[in-house]
């Protein structure tokens, strides 16, 4: 799944990380440092030597000491480049042990078929590489042929300039893919018992739940700023995977409502918004200053102010404009008529057009951020269910709102889609422990040994992880957390 895959690529990234660097001279020029160095042994698995220059253990250094320098910390200070150097060491260590426990298993071995298809990815990498330059230079799409030849040899020339050599970039780039299969073959090997069932699902569904019900407790308006959040990955479930933060319960005090949305002529709407938006500024000039971002530009010439009584003469002609239609409607509200017909027969708002959300409506709480609050606060206004609001102005339009019922505290729906989502999720989260624990087992029975400056990076992260329980999780975890360059 995509944790197993972003380890993955990391790995498949220590081969290759010349190739996605090569055209840049500075990375160049760190390369080359690098290889002048001697490689110091800092440990051996099963008799083999792990250097400082162990490509796995010189990328996971790299990334968090990017990672680290972006939030401020101090990489200079030879304590934390100890702790890296040696989380990278275990981290190193770990690998040799699954790479020999997938030799073992054959799984090292590649069919001719094979290494052509991981030449031809690199090579393809290469031409949209060159495609895309050539078009961010400008190049016209009708260019002759050889105005796109010359181009092309010109972008060739500046990659080979800083360091690109076709050769040396396809051979690292099999060697790497190559990587990349051997583990995703030994972790397919190790998993491909483990399986998923709907029982299963539901008891990890029940577990979430009973867990946002801890939280919505702890922290009310916190759970309830990410239940908001949540809730629309929910509704358009294709979303679902991209959502930030999950939030599985719905608290107290939530109701569904649902409304005809008349929309007044355009003219007359960005009229009143202009006022209201000014009026509010005038009556916050702090506030707007704070918020102004061209306070520095050259300010534009006294404007009349505007008066409450501006506000609502624009205001007046926009119901109005649409009085007649108000009438109509609420002639047919007082006759009886079904609500939901009104919002189909009148509505302008499409989130309204289905049958299906007409019966849901729009969850709505007291303390909810995410709607208009002319909106929010006549909703909110309404007394008991069947209530229909009289016509509000908002930032849409003229609302007519309707409480539709009251939304039960509880679980969410576990819909198909939120099924299918967990799903991926457990498996992924049951497929790394049983790696995990596979790992485990390999290391346990491997022969370790440390040199003494091995043994001062491994002294160096228990000493961290003792002072801060909040440090970095252990080589495991941490490749698993680390994202795919």
């Amino acid at each position: 799944m995509m944790m197993k895959r972003l380890l993955s690529l990391l790995m498949a990234l220590a081969l290759v990380m010349g190739c996605a660097t090569a055209f840049a001279e500075g990375d160049a020029a760190a390369e080359t440092a690098a290889e002048a160095a001697a490689p110091v042994v800092l440990a051996t698995v099963d008799g083999k030597e792990i250097t400082d220059q162990n490509s796995f253990m010189v990328n996971l250094v790299n990334y968090y000491q990017s990672m680290y320098s972006m939030y401020g910390i101090d990489m200079s200070d030879p304590e934390m480049m100890n702790y890296l150097k040696g989380i990278g060491l275990d981290y190193a260590i770990d690998m040799e042990i699954v790479f020999n426990k997938a030799a073992e298993k054959g799984f090292d071995q590649f069919t001719d078929e094979e290494i052509k298809a991981f030449e031809k990815e690199a090579t393809d990498y290469i031409e949209e590489y060159i495609a895309s330059m050539m078009s961010q230079s400008g190049l016209a799409d009708d260019a002759s042929d050889e105005d796109k030849a010359n181009a092309r040899a010109a972008i060739l020339a500046d990659m080979q300039a800083q360091g690109y050599n076709e050769e040396e970039y396809i051979s690292e780039s099999v060697e790497g893919s190559k990587t990349e299969t051997i583990y995703n073959r030994i972790y397919d090997d190790v998993t491909k018992e483990i399986t998923v069932t709907e029982e299963d699902i539901t008891e990890y569904f029940n577990d979430l739940v009973k867990e946002d019900m801890e939280r919505a407790a702890q922290d009310p308006a916190g759970y309830l700023a990410a239940y908001e959040e949540f809730k629309p990955y929910l509704e358009q479930p294709e979303y679902l995977p991209y959502a930030p933060e999950t939030a599985y319960y719905t608290p107290e005090g939530y109701r569904a409502v649902t409304h005809i949305l008349l929309k007044p002529d355009d003219e007359l709407l960005e009229t009143w918004k202009g006022l209201v938006a000014k009026l509010e500024e005038q009556n916050n000039p702090e506030e707007a200053a704070a918020t102004d971002t061209e306070a520095e530009t050259t300010p534009e010439p006294t404007e009349e102010p505007v008066t409450q009584e501006m506000v609502d003469a624009a205001a007046k002609a926009i119901m109005d404009s649409l009085q007649p239609q108000i009438d109509e409607i609420q002639k047919k509200i007082a006759d009886g008529a079904n609500f939901a017909d009104l919002i189909a027969e009148y509505g302008t708002d499409p989130g309204m057009q289905t049958e299906e959300r007409r019966a849901k409506g729009y969850e709505i709480h007291a303390n909810s951020s995410s709607y208009e609050a002319n909106f929010h606060k006549a909703a909110m206004a309404l007394e008991k269910v069947g209530d229909i609001s009289e016509p509000v102005l908002g930032q849409s339009g003229v609302h007519i709102i309707q409480y539709l019922k009251d939304v039960p505290a509880g679980a969410v729906d576990l819909s198909d889609a939120l099924k299918a989502m967990l799903k991926d999720t457990l498996l992924d989260e049951k497929q790394r422990a049983a790696f995990t624990s596979a790992e485990q087992e390999w290391k346990a029975a491997a022969t370790i040994e440390y040199t003494e400056a091995g043994l001062a990076l491994k002294q160096a992260v228990e000493a961290v992880s003792a002072a801060d329980d909040t440090t970095e999780a252990p080589a495991e975890e941490t490749a698993e957390a680390t994202p795919a360059p």
